[in-house]
């Protein structure tokens, strides 16, 4: 029996750019519905709704069967509006908590892109190349609700929003990450993190050797950390206390909370651990791969599965402990530069080195307490 297609040829839509995708991200676009934002090697920045008029969509039918209806013939995707937001390369993307996206480039350039098009200046810093960027949401030190930004640029973090501030580092910065809740910024770098806050003064974690991936636990108490020499760290922010993650592999360069599970890129499968049980061994989930080992790891926002993305440009969808897999993406392909759920996690987002952006639609009904194998032959028959 043939395989069944991957989900992003039954459910998805794909533009060719011209230009490789440096980063991506989602935000709120019209009515507060998902946007996919894709900033590129030219210095552009595409954008496209994740739901439009026409889509394919999934029914359940008599005796809880699930079947495909295909899209209009006319409507294979949603229309593109695409910018131009830098002189020169685009680096850096992510979501503001307003709604529209941030973005920096190598003309130095932080930007804010409105869901309509408006191009904002946040701030310039010549001859240096913005190549992180970050937005975290208002909290209670914020009386007037102004989101908190930052970008890094040279060996600096700049911050904006109620208290405006810099952080100077050791070197540039590899990682940058507000926490859930929008009051601590975490900055990776050679040495360990830099975390900010807001009216205090900035705190050092130290770990021997360079971050190259941050991620915090949704309550905010934990944060993980991943270096290059293949080291996954942690600490707990309420007494400092560090712990190590056992893993194998080669550096782990994208991290993806989700609950209490933790999961890293880097090695042949999916690793996660329980990060209610800091020092807990590794749970293996979805496939091993023989020469291709993983590259992106995005856990789905409402403990759903975790999007992995390997390095011969396949993609797919797993679960801990189990070695189950759907096929979202086939190899061979273009390697991965980005892979992010939208906030409502019914939208996953992929963009590639050879130009290639994509969005696939996978509502809750696809992942409905079934097996992902029920799910393929589910697929198989649709």
């Amino acid at each position: 029996m043939n395989a069944p297609p991957p989900l992003i040829d039954l459910l998805g839509a794909r533009w060719r750019l011209g230009a490789p995708v440096a980063a991506l991200a989602w935000t709120r676009g019209e009515a507060g519905r998902a946007l996919a934002g894709f900033i590129l090697g030219d210095g552009t920045l595409a954008m496209a709704p994740g739901a439009w008029e026409g889509a394919p969509t999934l029914e359940e039918r008599a005796g809880g069967r699930i079947t495909l209806v295909p899209g209009a013939p006319d409507k294979q995707r949603p229309p593109l509006a695409r910018l131009a937001v830098h002189r020169g390369a685009g680096l850096a993307l992510a979501g503001d908590t307003e709604g529209g996206f941030l973005s920096g480039g190598e003309d130095g350039r932080f930007v804010l892109v409105s869901a309509d098009g408006a191009v904002r200046l946040l701030a310039e810093f010549s001859g240096l190349r913005v190549e992180k960027v970050a937005a975290g949401g208002p909290w209670r030190a914020c009386a007037a609700g102004r989101p908190w930004r930052a970008c890094a640029a040279g060996g600096a973090v700049h911050v904006f929003g109620a208290a405006p501030a810099r952080i100077d580092l050791p070197g540039p910065a590899q990682a940058l990450s507000f926490d859930p809740g929008g009051e601590f910024l975490a900055v990776g770098h050679a040495g360990g993190v830099s975390l900010w806050q807001a009216g205090r003064p900035v705190r050092r974690l130290e770990s021997a050797g360079r971050v190259c991936a941050l991620a915090w636990s949704p309550d905010g108490r934990l944060l993980a950390a991943a270096l290059e020499d293949g080291r996954l760290v942690g600490w707990r922010l309420a007494d400092g206390a560090r712990f190590e993650f056992a893993r194998k592999g080669e550096p782990a360069l994208s991290l993806s909370v989700a609950d209490h599970w933790l999961a890293a890129s880097g090695g042949a499968q999916v690793a996660c651990w329980d990060l209610a049980r800091p020092g807990s061994a590794a749970l293996p989930c979805g496939l091993a791969a023989t020469r291709a080992p993983l590259s992106h790891v995005a856990w789905h926002p409402a403990k759903g599965p975790i999007a992995a993305a390997y390095r011969n440009g396949a993609v797919l969808l797993c679960q801990p402990e189990s070695d189950e897999a759907l096929f979202v993406r086939a190899a061979p392909a273009a390697p991965l530069r980005g892979l992010a759920w939208s906030a409502d996690g019914d939208f996953l987002a992929l963009g590639s080195d050879d130009g290639e952006a994509a969005m696939v639609s996978l509502p809750p009904l696809l992942f409905r307490g079934r097996p992902a194998a029920e799910q393929a032959s589910l697929r198989n028959s649709a």
